[in-house]
């Protein structure tokens, strides 16, 4: 075929994504939620986001309640079992930071029950756990939460190597580079006139940083022939990157722990912060009373409203969902057994 065939190129664009859900969930907190004797040492909030965007500073809390005439003997963060920070009042410090990967603690903005992260990187990825150790009996209370590092791109897929004519038989080498990223799910794929190109035609040659970002890296080569011409005598390439980060969002997690047949179990919520909502909680139960909860996601989660689900001891509770009213509710029916 005669003549020269020009080869625009498109991107998609990720201006939308950047300003919409990713930025806001970064800041929001799970929440735990404790159900315990109406004595002694209670762990009340667990704090920790599910997501940070990378080099973010970030607050871990962990908030206890003792009763009155009993004092705390010791409070400790573990990062993936490792000790990162402790706090001991009858020692000298009585606080004190430990180095670890990933781990940046500003002890000058922290406090007994806040924890501030000067900034986070891949490292900063794990377990945090919290343990809390009253005197005395030495009784302590602990609670777990993970967080994920995640990062996406500023701007949009960069492709090299095109030029700005080719004929018929013409060689196209091009690569197209998306990245940084972290914590994400990307597919980053190539189009010609709209149709995804075979993967044998493509060359996956991802580049891993010293900072444990990935940039995702995608070469084309292909000879132009007369079915990549549409009718207007163009061909249209187009680098096109989709990208995911799959987090879960609890809004109450409750640890039954009744010691006799009579305990009274209270429930204590934390700060909500985003989370899906429980509403029709009263503040004590017994064993065989019957609970009768909503649980509600806020609007801009109206999209992910099929995602909702009840967790009784870690399973689903299939059996004991009462009914799915107009969404994005959902309730659930059941009797606290022993």
């Amino acid at each position: 075929m005669a003549g020269y065939i020009r080869s625009p190129m498109r991107t998609r664009s990720f201006s939308s994504m950047r300003n919409h859900s990713l930025g806001r969930w970064a800041r929001k907190y799970d929440k735990i939620t404790m159900l315990s004797g109406v004595t002694g040492l209670r762990l009340t909030q667990l704090g920790v986001p599910s997501l940070v965007r990378f080099g973010e500073p970030t607050w871990l809390n962990c908030s206890y309640a003792l009763d009155r005439g009993e004092r705390l003997y010791s409070i400790k963060w573990y990062k993936d079992n490792v000790e990162i920070y402790s706090h001991i009042p009858g020692e000298v410090p009585a606080t004190k930071a430990f180095q670890h990967p990933g781990v940046d603690i500003d002890l000058g903005r922290s406090t007994v029950s806040d924890l501030f992260l000067r900034s986070t990187d891949a490292m900063s990825d794990g377990r945090y756990r919290c343990e809390v150790s009253q005197e005395v009996s030495f009784t302590t209370e602990r609670a777990k939460k993970d967080l994920l590092v995640y990062d996406i791109p500023d701007s949009d897929p960069v492709v090299v190597g095109l030029h700005s004519a080719y004929r018929t038989n013409d060689l196209v080498n091009a690569t197209c580079y998306f990245g940084p990223l972290k914590g994400t799910s990307c597919s980053l794929s190539w189009y010609i006139n709209g149709t995804k190109v075979k993967k044998e035609l493509e060359s996956l040659m991802d580049r891993v940083h010293d900072d444990g970002r990935v940039t995702l890296v995608r070469s084309l080569v292909f000879s132009v022939q007369p079915r990549h011409v549409d009718h207007k005598g163009k061909l249209r390439l187009r680098c096109r990157g989709q990208i995911g980060v799959t987090y879960q969002l609890n809004s109450e997690e409750i640890r039954v722990r009744a010691r006799t047949n009579s305990s009274r179990l209270h429930v204590i919520r934390g700060t909500e912060m985003g989370g899906p909502q429980i509403a029709g909680l009263y503040s004590s139960y017994r064993k065989h009373d019957g609970l009768v909860a909503t649980c509600r996601t806020r609007e801009s989660l109206a999209g992910h409203r099929d995602n909702l689900t009840w967790f009784v001891n870690d399973r689903n509770p299939r059996v004991h969902v009462l009914r799915v009213v107009v969404q994005p509710y959902r309730w659930l029916s059941f009797c606290l057994s022993p």
